[in-house]
Formats: structure tokens, C-alpha cells, sequence
């Protein structure tokens, strides 16, 4: 119950406010608990201000370069796309990456998922040619960290098809739908939404490549 675990939060928020003080990591982190909370709940107004207090306590906690600094910028990032705002969306998940490519250099879980945060966000704002390379790199990324047959390396592919196919390339949009498709059916078997979605998204390249019977049969 997401009501429930909203209060509990707020009531933690409180105490820790009165134990350790309003500038606090402790405050800090539990804020972003509740802020993870809120967005289940689809409150992303509620969440903007508390996403921006937790963001001051890093700042004036770590300074610049920090992980949990980057983690808020994100956050912030996050909250702005969910609300349809791709602008101010790139704006903060740009500076994260940025971030997290000072604090765990270039291979870390964190930095991938930033890249492939900010290629979505880019590639929601028509910008597919400035979502490419970011895209490969998280996927890179992904299978260097988990290897191929992993959620976050099949989600990098699904999300390189969408990009590579907005580009035209329907070759290597068809290409990667297929090995997203063959990676979840593996992790997850038939029956997921995922599988849904991987089949649709193959069968509109396929069509698109004038393939129509083999298009169809994948709906």
C-alpha cells in the first residue's frame, strides 16, 4: 500500500529531521525513499520540491563530484521527463552523467543507466542522432557489466532499435529487436508484457521492410 509506505516515510522524514537536522544525509536519503514512493503513486509534482531539498543537502554535504550528489540530479531528471518535460529533463540527467563519469569513471551499473536515461530523454525529443552513441555505449556498457542474456543489456537493445530504427536503419532496428526478443525469452519466457512489446516492435520493422506475412505472424 503505497498511502501506507507514503506516511511512514514522512513520518521517518520527521524524526530524522529532529535527531540529525535538516541538512543531514540521513534526511537526504530518506527523502529519496519517499520521493521513489511518490513517483509510484504518479505524484511528480510532490515530488519536485523534495527531489531539490535533497539535492542542496548533497551539494553542501559532498561538494560536486559525488555519487549521491549525481543520484538527485537524476532523480530530478527522472521526475521532469515523467512529466513530459524532455528540455529540463536533459538539461539534469546531461550534468549526471557528466558526474558519474568522474566518480566511477567509464564502466559502472550507475553510469550506464544515466547514459541510457539521457538517450531516452534525447531520443523523446526527436533527437535520435544525439541518442545513438549514447545508446551503444549503455549497451556496451551493459554487456561488458552483466553479460548478454540480462534485462538491462535486452532493454539496451530494445531501446537501440527504437533509436537505429527513427534513423531509418531498419537492418539494425530488426537486428536488435530480435536479440532483445531472444534475450527475454530466455530471462522471462512467453508469457510477459515484454515479450509483447519486443514481438511488436519486430513486427513493425518486418513489415516495414515489406516482409508483411512474416510482420503479421509476429502480432
Amino acid at each position: 500500500d503505497y498511502d501506507e509506505a507514503e506516511q511512514r516515510l514522512r513520518d521517518a522524514l520527521r524524526i530524522r529531521r529532529a535527531l540529525f537536522g535538516d541538512t543531514s544525509a540521513e534526511v537526504a536519503n530518506t527523502i529519496s525513499a519517499l520521493v521513489e514512493t511518490l513517483w509510484e503513486k504518479g505524484e511528480y509534482a510532490q515530488a519536485e520540491p523534495l527531489i531539490r531539498e535533497a539535492l542542496q543537502i548533497r551539494r553542501a554535504l559532498y561538494g560536486g563530484n559525488h555519487a549521491d550528489v549525481a543520484r538527485s540530479l537524476e532523480d530530478l531528471g527522472t521526475n521532469y521527463f515523467q512529466q513530459g518535460k524532455y528540455e529540463e529533463a536533459v538539461a539534469f540527467l546531461r550534468e549526471a552523467v557528466a558526474m558519474r563519469r568522474e566518480v566511477h569513471g567509464t564502466i559502472h551499473p550507475a553510469l550506464a543507466q544515466a547514459m541510457g536515461n539521457l538517450a531516452w530523454a534525447l531520443f523523446s525529443l526527436g533527437r535520435a542522432d544525439e541518442a545513438e552513441p549514447l545508446t551503444r555505449l549503455s549497451l556496451s556498457m551493459n554487456r561488458q557489466l552483466y553479460g548478454d542474456n540480462h534485462p538491462e543489456t535486452a532493454t539496451s537493445l530494445n531501446n537501440l532499435g527504437y533509436v537505429v530504427e527513427a534513423q531509418g536503419d531498419l537492418a539494425e532496428a530488426e537486428a536488435a529487436y530480435r536479440e532483445a526478443l531472444a534475450v527475454n525469452r530466455k530471462l522471462l519466457g512467453e508469457a510477459h508484457p515484454k515479450i509483447a512489446v519486443n514481438l511488436s516492435n519486430l513486427a513493425f520493422v518486418e513489415y516495414a521492410l515489406g516482409r508483411r506475412s512474416e510482420g503479421i505472424d509476429l502480432l
